[in-house]
């Protein structure tokens, strides 16, 4: 009976292998029609429970606005099957569809419609095949998973923000024979004469150079390179796009060259990390919001040739303690506190982001959108009865306004045009018919110093005051400069500048002098040592003999070699006494005591130490890694060395085997060529005066950094 029912079970499964692929197909959850011809059945869709979105027929896609007929269900799509033959992907076709992880466009496609793949957040990859001649606006916008595009040569349109909000895309590579596109080493996108700089990839970090001859930075061009620490605009560029440089949240400063005459709306908005901009003469207009939100922006000087200034240029800068005018300049003016007006100052365009106190002048009939926009700490203002009009979000975000005086009655008040989004000013606590008086103040000059700005402080007797009239520090006025400690062969001088005026003092480096063992020592020459020797000598880890040689060949004592370890930790003091009783110089004693009490070392018997022994390679193998790890606290991070290399590896003695093989695993002792030219380990000979100095050059440069 079991063997009856195994063997239906078997023709079961060879049954179902024959059956067609389509009887095990994945069931059929959505379908449509998706064409853009007649009645769109020139193209139909289906969706299948496995998440496969398959498109079939000929020709053009229907362009969407914003939900494709597929897109309730954009959160199931895993892939798309697009048949050849179609010929146009539309508008939002694929919008949104967040599961989406690859794309293989057919060669039968001439164009990606805008918004085709915007905010695919799980695209890794995608194949765009020679046929495509045009990608529309915001086609891949937003597809943060993206790593990689490649544009091929039949690709004649890009439109703007195509690329943009890609933070994983590392690079947008052009074909080689494009004649309308061109990327450089960094996988940014430009025109074919590099004039125009379309797209830098979302991924890019650190400093970017714009090559010189580019003309215009495109719209959203660096939008949201969050790594993007410094760009160097050339002087050949005329104007900055709208959401150029949008969100680069790691940009500290830029210099804008006076060749551009426009700096678009939102151009540097949210670039949080942005100190100090330059903002040149040429420059005739700033957009909507051009530098809103830049919360370390603490200053701005605008240029005489500015006509323009949109809304919330200077919009949510916390930071900003003044945003200051030319006196040449015909349609803007500030006043004494920074304040942004329209020439006649009837309309006060931006208050600094930084202000907590502000009286508005008399003169001002309107405040303008966005004028107090992002005033964080402003406490109170006082409005003159001239005003007539708040603008739409004058005092958005303005957390702490608690209180508003107004010089005229409540009717007068009723009756001003108040804008949308001003909730702050509403709520605050309204002052009826504030009488202010003429202020007369007390001016207090502060001049500058060497490292501080000088300034001129306006204070009046009711406590009303402002700063103005700044003056760059002076910088240091160094002298030429002391000797102050020379220079040797084991360690550097320096040298210290004083300032002439604030008596301040700074230092400087200078390099040990450089010593030519070769004319120190008689026995020393330019061989396979002379490096070590001359390191341990320059450093004051070895010396001489006394006599005008340094013995390279000699032998080193145990006792030598513990004192140069001790001499390495500055000679710090010991007490106590050792067990050994041959301890007879005094020069050693106390290198000795702190080796063994830091088990560096142990003695050749339980009571002798045979200072004057010679040290043998497996010896100071076991003396460094003991030093390593008891004074220097090091933990094994490397793989130890196999000895079997060796030809005598064998040889090394059991106690010392664990040593030696860390000292080479680290480069601290390499092997010896003997005459036959094969590379011995010799660990029981004799380490030579000039094999420790080597030894102890590796150790100080690889291991005691």
């Amino acid at each position: 009976m079991r063997k009856r029912l195994l063997s239906f079970v078997l023709a079961a499964l060879m049954i179902a292998s024959l059956l067609p692929a389509t009887a095990l197909a994945a069931d059929i959850v959505a379908s449509g029609t998706c064409g853009a011809e007649g009645d769109g059945s020139n193209l139909t869709w289906t969706l299948d429970s496995e998440g496969v979105l398959t498109i079939s027929g000929s020709g053009d896609m229907h362009d969407y606005v914003y939900s494709s007929p597929w897109h309730e269900n954009g959160n199931q799509i895993r892939s798309v099957l697009m048949e050849n033959g179609v010929t146009g992907i539309g508008n939002f076709a694929f919008f949104e569809c967040i599961s989406l992880t690859s794309m293989t466009i057919p060669d039968s496609v001439t164009c990606i419609g805008n918004c085709a793949f915007k905010d695919c957040s799980s695209l890794a990859s995608v194949t765009i095949p020679d046929s495509v001649a045009s990608i529309g606006v915001y086609a891949f916008c937003g597809c943060t998973s993206l790593k990689s595009v490649t544009i091929p040569d039949s690709v004649t349109s890009i439109g703007d923000y195509a690329f943009g909000f890609c933070t994983s895309l590392t690079g947008i590579w052009v074909d080689g024979g494009s004649s309308h596109y061109f990327s450089d080493a960094s996988g940014v996108l430009f025109n074919k004469d590099k004039t125009v700089l379309a797209q830098c990839p979302g991924a890019f970090s650190g400093s970017y150079v714009i090559p010189d001859g580019v003309t215009s930075i495109n719209d959203a061009a660096f939008v949201n390179c969050t790594s993007l620490t410094s760009v160097t605009i050339p002087d050949s560029v005329t104007s900055i796009g709208v959401y150029a440089f949008y969100h680069c949240s790691s940009l500290t400063s830029v210099t804008i060259p006076d060749s551009v005459t426009s700096i678009g709306n939102s151009a540097f908005r949210h670039c949080t990390s942005l100190t100090s901009v330059t903002i040149p003469d040429s420059v005739t207009s700033i957009g909507d919001w051009a530098f809103s939100d830049c919360v370390s922006l603490t200053s701005v000087t605008i240029p005489d040739s500015v006509t323009s200034i949109d809304d919330g240029a200077f919009a949510s800068c916390t930071s900003l303690t003044g945003i200051w005018v030319a006196e040449g300049n015909s349609h803007y003016v500030s006043d004494a506190s920074g304040v942004l007006f329209n020439k006649d100052k009837t309309t006060l365009v931006q208050c600094p982001g930084a202000f907590a106190v502000y009286t508005i002048p008399g003169s001002v009939t309107s405040i303008g959108d966005d004028a107090f926009s992002g005033c964080a700490s402003l406490t109170s203002v006082t409005i003159p009865d001239s005003v007539t009009s708040i603008g739409n979000y004058a005092f958005s975000c303005c957390g702490s306004l608690t209180d508003v005086y107004f010089t005229g009655t409540e009717t007068a008040w009723n009756c001003i045009t108040i804008g949308t989004a001003n909730d702050a000013l509403k709520n605050a606590n309204i002052h009826y018919n504030y009488v202010s008086h003429t202020h007369s103040y007390k001016d207090i000059v502060t001049a500058p110093t060497c490292t501080a700005k000088g300034y001129t402080t306006h204070t009046c007797a009711c406590g009303d005051s402002y700063v103005d009239t700044y003056v760059d520090a002076l910088g240091h006025a160094w002298d030429n400069g002391k000797v102050t400690k020379e220079p040797t062969a084991t360690e550097t001088g320096i040298r210290t500048y004083t300032c002439t005026r604030c008596h301040e003092t700074k230092t400087e480096s200078i390099p040990v002098v450089s010593v030519d063992v070769t004319e120190m020592f008689t026995d020393v020459t330019k061989n396979w040592a002379y490096p070590g020797i001359q390191y341990c000598v320059t450093h004051g880890i070895m010396g001489g003999m006394g006599d005008g040689t340094f013995a390279p060949t000699g032998t080193t004592t145990r006792a030598q070699i513990v004192q140069i370890l001790y001499n390495l930790e500055g000679t710090p003091a010991v007490s106590g006494t050792t067990p050994f009783t041959d301890l007879t110089a005094n020069w050693y004693k106390p290198a000795i005591l702190w080796a063994y009490q830091n088990n560096v070392v142990a003695g050749t018997s339980p009571t002798t130490f045979d200072p004057e022994g010679p040290v043998t390679r497996e010896q100071i193998a076991v003396i460094l890694t003991q030093y390593m790890f008891h004074v220097l606290k090091m933990e094994r991070t490397w793989t130890p060395a196999d000895l079997s290399t060796f030809p005598d590896g064998a040889q090394v003695s059991g106690w010392a085997k664990e040593a030696m093989q860390d000292a080479v695993a680290l480069g601290l002792i390499n092997g010896t060529k003997a005459s036959d030219g094969v590379v011995y380990l010799d660990p029981q000979g004799s380490a030579a005066r000039q094999q420790v100095a080597t030894i102890l050059m590796n150790f100080c440069q690889n291991v005691k950094k």
